[in-house]
Protein backbone atom coordinates (compact mmCIF):
# COMPACT_ATOMS: atom_id res chain seq x y z
CA UNK A 1 0.00 0.00 0.00
CA UNK A 2 3.08 2.16 0.75
CA UNK A 3 4.31 2.03 -2.86
CA UNK A 4 0.31 2.83 -3.83
CA UNK A 5 0.25 6.04 -1.71
CA UNK A 6 3.97 7.13 -3.20
CA UNK A 7 2.26 6.92 -6.55
CA UNK A 8 -0.68 8.91 -6.38
CA UNK A 9 1.47 11.57 -4.14
CA UNK A 10 4.09 12.07 -7.11
CA UNK A 11 1.27 12.00 -9.50
CA UNK A 12 -0.68 14.94 -6.90
CA UNK A 13 2.89 17.18 -6.31
CA UNK A 14 3.15 17.04 -10.47
CA UNK A 15 5.78 15.12 -10.87
CA UNK A 16 3.96 12.82 -13.63
CA UNK A 17 2.85 14.73 -16.70
CA UNK A 18 0.33 13.57 -19.04
CA UNK A 19 0.37 16.57 -21.37
CA UNK A 20 3.21 17.08 -23.73
CA UNK A 21 4.15 20.33 -25.41
CA UNK A 22 3.79 20.07 -29.12
CA UNK A 23 7.15 20.43 -31.16
CA UNK A 24 8.03 23.92 -33.20
CA UNK A 25 7.50 23.60 -36.55
CA UNK A 26 11.19 23.31 -37.20
CA UNK A 27 10.87 20.18 -34.53
CA UNK A 28 7.69 18.84 -36.59
CA UNK A 29 10.05 18.75 -39.52
CA UNK A 30 13.14 17.53 -37.92
CA UNK A 31 10.95 14.41 -36.01
CA UNK A 32 9.18 13.42 -39.17
CA UNK A 33 12.53 13.30 -41.15
CA UNK A 34 13.98 11.38 -38.85
CA UNK A 35 10.75 8.74 -38.12
CA UNK A 36 10.75 8.58 -41.63
CA UNK A 37 14.07 6.93 -41.44
CA UNK A 38 12.94 5.27 -38.10
CA UNK A 39 14.42 7.41 -35.93
CA UNK A 40 12.43 8.29 -32.86
CA UNK A 41 12.64 11.26 -30.51
CA UNK A 42 15.28 14.09 -29.82
CA UNK A 43 17.80 11.82 -27.87
CA UNK A 44 17.75 9.47 -30.89
CA UNK A 45 18.18 11.81 -33.14
CA UNK A 46 21.37 12.90 -31.25
CA UNK A 47 22.82 9.86 -31.35
CA UNK A 48 22.11 9.23 -34.85
CA UNK A 49 23.37 12.01 -36.04
CA UNK A 50 26.97 12.38 -33.53
CA UNK A 51 27.36 8.62 -34.56
CA UNK A 52 27.04 9.04 -38.58
CA UNK A 53 28.49 12.53 -38.81
CA UNK A 54 31.06 13.13 -35.70
CA UNK A 55 29.04 16.27 -34.98
CA UNK A 56 28.80 16.36 -31.00
CA UNK A 57 25.77 16.99 -29.91
CA UNK A 58 23.53 16.21 -26.83
CA UNK A 59 19.72 15.21 -26.85
CA UNK A 60 18.80 17.61 -24.34
CA UNK A 61 19.77 20.12 -27.23
CA UNK A 62 18.21 18.57 -29.76
CA UNK A 63 15.16 18.60 -27.48
CA UNK A 64 15.52 22.22 -27.33
CA UNK A 65 15.07 22.57 -31.01
CA UNK A 66 12.23 20.24 -31.42
CA UNK A 67 10.46 22.58 -28.45
CA UNK A 68 11.55 25.69 -29.52
CA UNK A 69 13.20 26.53 -26.77
CA UNK A 70 16.54 27.31 -29.15
CA UNK A 71 17.68 27.52 -32.43
CA UNK A 72 20.03 25.43 -33.98
CA UNK A 73 23.35 26.19 -35.52
CA UNK A 74 23.71 25.77 -39.35
CA UNK A 75 26.02 23.14 -38.45
CA UNK A 76 23.43 20.70 -36.74
CA UNK A 77 21.58 20.93 -40.15
CA UNK A 78 24.40 20.28 -42.02
CA UNK A 79 25.35 17.21 -39.91
CA UNK A 80 21.54 16.23 -39.70
CA UNK A 81 20.97 15.92 -43.49
CA UNK A 82 24.03 14.32 -44.21
CA UNK A 83 23.48 11.67 -41.06
CA UNK A 84 19.76 11.31 -42.49
CA UNK A 85 20.68 11.46 -46.52
CA UNK A 86 17.82 13.77 -47.04
CA UNK A 87 16.30 13.97 -50.76
CA UNK A 88 16.64 17.65 -52.36
CA UNK A 89 12.68 18.44 -51.42
CA UNK A 90 13.30 17.69 -47.61
CA UNK A 91 16.31 19.53 -47.46
CA UNK A 92 14.35 22.36 -48.72
CA UNK A 93 11.58 21.79 -46.15
CA UNK A 94 14.31 21.69 -43.85
CA UNK A 95 15.90 25.22 -44.61
CA UNK A 96 12.35 26.82 -45.10
CA UNK A 97 11.29 25.39 -41.40
CA UNK A 98 14.97 26.74 -39.90
CA UNK A 99 14.46 29.95 -41.65
CA UNK A 100 10.64 31.57 -41.43
CA UNK A 101 9.47 28.90 -38.80
CA UNK A 102 6.81 27.67 -41.05
CA UNK A 103 6.13 25.40 -44.19
CA UNK A 104 7.31 26.23 -47.98
CA UNK A 105 4.19 27.71 -49.73
CA UNK A 106 3.15 25.37 -52.31
CA UNK A 107 4.56 25.26 -55.53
Amino acid sequence: MKGLDLQVRGALLGCVSMEQKPYCKLGEVLDEQARARHVRGPYNVAKHVSEATGFKVSGSSVSGYFYGRCHPPPEFNAAFVEAFSLEEDEVEQLAYAYTFGKEPPPR
